[in-house]
């Protein structure tokens, strides 16, 4: 059936690209002769990419002969950007630009521009904006054909049906496909149906401000309230929730404005402690202005550890500095722990101004990630637990609650609680512009630990060559026993096979037969091996290592005991931008590589949201990697069988993380280990799938993770997007995702 699937989408793309030309040969065509100007906020940064850095941005269209005619056209072209943003068209007829004359340009997921548009007569101007935020992309290709109004009907018809039948099989989308598609065809109305397509092809990514969005989740939010208080007030058990926080972390106002975001949570079982850590204040509180009468409400001259032995409540919640509660916070934390074997529990947050007026931004967690934790306090707000966990445990002597925060979920990872992480925003906090520091995690290495480098290739004499030497350049010499492993596919190239003979007598050469299967070529070198090594290291061969140190970091997290796989930083051959920062499962419909065309140059980085920067430098757990540079750990490998040898060339990498995942270890990407990988930055992709049946079986074998979402990239996050980029409107749901984590065990 897989086959059958296959031969139907390759005989698809071949049909449109023969359609394609037969209207170009047919049909009368001028191709108009244009030039890309960068004229605002644009600047060049190597053949074909370029940098915005501000908004707005736009290219001067530059007709030969400066005359702009009027009629049907054709728009063609090739545009890649780290971000699916959406293309306009803008039009000066005669009275000037305006935000009012443009036309929304879509640019699909490969990054193909194929659009019908029809320019009114006194044109005397055209700007082309390719991406409405700041960033990088390549305009690999861009040209304009005057067409026929014929071949326009043919096009404009050829993309209704198209869409029509792509989202009538969607049935979120069905009802809607109908009415913008099929209802205005049916009318003879095509162009008003061509235009409607745009609802379809323009993508979820926003150029609006964090404020606007979060007005729009409020408002969505407090429709929603009225369901999720019947809910709360439904559910079969009402445990009392202990809100535990420190005064000293509390101005008068701050106190007043706490109190009220629990007296507004639509929760009602609940009890607030507030501590002093020894130093009297119950006068001074009484001129606060606070409403001390509420029995729900207590305050006590003490420490941390004495307000928790006061606190009656199943579960505890130790909130952090200027942290005020969404009205659905305390529910969301009593329906997770009442649902689910959680231990430990926490949530998102939206920043807001010193004023507390404006939001400014957002902290949108992963699910549990103990290495990022380790380096980075991306946890500091809110943590509820179960008043159990951890058994004996007393927090530190005068500590924050940040401090607080951050020790329990140390704690919960070391007895390996499970971890939940509720995706949904549960509080807001006073932005900080200094962010907490990071703080670079090292290892001791074991002494017996021992690494097969694995390179599989098929003549490319020149690539192994430099990939070899930069690898023995690079690793220490005597710091860590390794084999190199040369799969000599079948080479038949005489200067290929020749310097592999010469290589035979340094490292171990294999030749192997057959057709190509990427994991049956792996699968079978790892067979071949004979010493006892700890780790496997799958390298492509066009991998370039140009920095000292880069092993003994990836083993500093593969050694650990509940490491399966670590995976490295690669760079596209500039040096300049990411090529891969780990893998996130869904993102553009399958899975893709996170900071993908990003740029490695600091000032370009800081436009990025701080969640994105710290995702970019910071090692964490992620769901998978690409297997051009993999450290997997031998026991892990040969629990789950190794390469799954149905998928020949593609997501054979991402689906062997996935099991390794799923066998109970932990997937790390390691941004200090970093190389250059040789794939060209604007290299074009196929128009079809390079490998359908591999996309096939990784589809129905990982369908539940494709439908909830990778745990570690947060739903308020595009699908398209490889640079974290918000959603809109940001999510708000009945049932928010809910990640669970338990170390040791892995991800639910």
């Amino acid at each position: 059936m897989s086959s059958v699937s296959a031969i139907v989408r390759k005989f698809q793309f071949i049909f449109i690209a023969i359609l394609d030309n037969l209207l170009k040969l047919v049909l009368s065509r001028k191709n108009l002769s244009v030039k890309l100007l960068p004229e605002q906020n644009i600047v060049s940064d190597n053949e074909n990419g370029w940098w915005i850095t501000n908004t707005p941005a736009y290219f001067a269209l530059q007709i030969e002969n400066g005359l702009y005619p009027h009629g049907w056209f054709y728009i063609e072209g090739v545009l890649h950007r780290y971000s699916l943003t959406r293309a306009k068209l803008y039009y000066n007829d005669g009275t000037g630009f305006s935000t009012d004359n443009y036309f929304f340009i879509p640019v699909t997921r490969r990054g193909y521009i194929r659009e019908v548009i029809f320019l009114p007569l006194g044109v005397i101007g055209l700007r082309w904006a390719p991406v409405d935020s700041s960033g990088f992309f390549i305009q690999q290709s861009f040209s304009i054909a005057r067409i026929t109004y014929l071949e326009a009907l043919l096009r404009a018809l050829y993309r209704v049906l198209y869409d029509f039948k792509r989202f009538f099989r969607v049935a979120e989308r069905r009802v809607e496909a109908v009415k913008k598609l099929l209802r205005p065809l049916l009318h003879f109305k095509l162009w008003q149906a061509y235009r409607n397509t745009i609802d379809f092809r323009v993508f979820d990514t926003t150029s609006r401000t964090c404020d606007e969005l979060w007005h729009a989740y409020q408002a969505s939010l407090q429709q929603l309230l009225p369901q999720l208080t019947t809910h709360a007030l439904s559910l079969k058990d009402h445990p009392l929730i202990s809100v535990v926080v420190s005064l000293p972390e509390l101005s008068e106002e701050k106190l007043g404005s706490l109190i009220c975001s629990l007296q507004q949570q639509i929760y009602p079982h609940w009890e607030l402690i507030v501590y002093n850590d020894g130093n009297e204040f119950c006068d001074q509180c009484l001129d606060m202005g606070v409403d001390c009468s509420d029995t729900r409400l207590i305050i006590i001259n003490s420490e941390s550890g004495e307000a928790w032995k006061r606190a009656q409540g199943r579960y505890i919640v130790v909130l952090g500095s200027d942290v005020l509660l969404e009205p659905q916070a305390l529910f969301r934390v009593a329906q997770t722990f009442t649902t689910t074997n959680a231990g430990v529990l926490y949530g998102d947050v939206a920043q807001v101004d010193p004023e507390g007026e404006t939001v400014v931004g957002f902290n949108c967690r992963p699910a549990f990630s103990p290495e990022l934790l380790r380096c980075y306090p991306y946890v500091d707000d809110l943590l509820a637990f179960d008043c159990s966990f951890p058994e004996g445990y007393k927090p530190p002597a005068d500590s924050s609650g940040r401090l607080i925060i951050h020790d329990m979920l140390l704690q919960a990872y070391i007895t390996g609680a499970e971890v939940a992480h509720v995706a949904e925003f549960l509080c807001k906090k006073k932005y900080h512009s200094e962010p907490a520091e990071q703080v670079c995690t090292t290892y001791n290495l074991k002494s017996d630990l021992r690494v097969a480098i694995i390179i599989p290739t098929k003549n490319a004499a020149e690539l192994v060559k430099q990939c070899i030497e930069s690898l023995e350049r690079t690793i220490s010499a005597g710091a860590i026993p390794y084999t190199i492993i040369v799969v000599d596919h079948a080479s038949d190239d005489p200067a290929a096979l020749q310097y592999f003979n010469e290589l035979s007598e340094l490292h171990c050469v294999l030749r192997y037969e057959g057709d190509f299967n990427f994991s049956t070529i792996n699968n079978w070198a790892v067979g071949q091996l004979t010493e006892n090594y700890t780790h496997y290291l799958f390298c492509n061969n066009d991998i370039e290592a140009f920095h000292n140190g880069w092993l003994e970091t990836m083993l500093g997290f593969g050694q650990q005991d509940d490491v399966g796989v670590v995976g490295a930083q690669l760079l596209y051959p500039d040096k300049l931008h990411i090529q891969h920062a780990g893998v996130c499962v869904g993102l553009h419909g399958l899975a893709e590589h996170y900071g993908k065309f990003l740029s490695t140059d600091e000032k370009y980085r800081e436009l990025l949201h701080a969640d994105a920067q710290i995702a970019l430098t910071s090692p964490h757990e992620v769901s998978a990697v690409t297997a051009a540079c993999m450290l997997v750990r031998r026991d892990a490998f040969e629990k789950v069988g190794g390469f799954d040898e149905q998928m020949a060339v593609g997501f054979g990498d991402v689906d062997l993380c996935l099991r390794i995942g799923e066998a109970g270890y932990r997937i790390i990407y390691s941004p200090d280990s970093s190389f250059v990988h040789h794939e060209s930055l604007t290299r074009g992709k196929d128009m079809g799938d390079p490998h359908p049946e591999d996309t096939i079986v990784f589809k129905k074998r990982w369908k539940s993770l494709l439908e909830n979402g990778d745990p570690f990239y947060h739903p308020a996050y595009s699908c398209y997007s490889f640079n974290w980029q918000y959603v809109d409107p940001l999510p708000c749901r009945f049932s928010p995702s809910i990640r669970m984590v338990c170390s040791m065990r892995g991800v639910s």
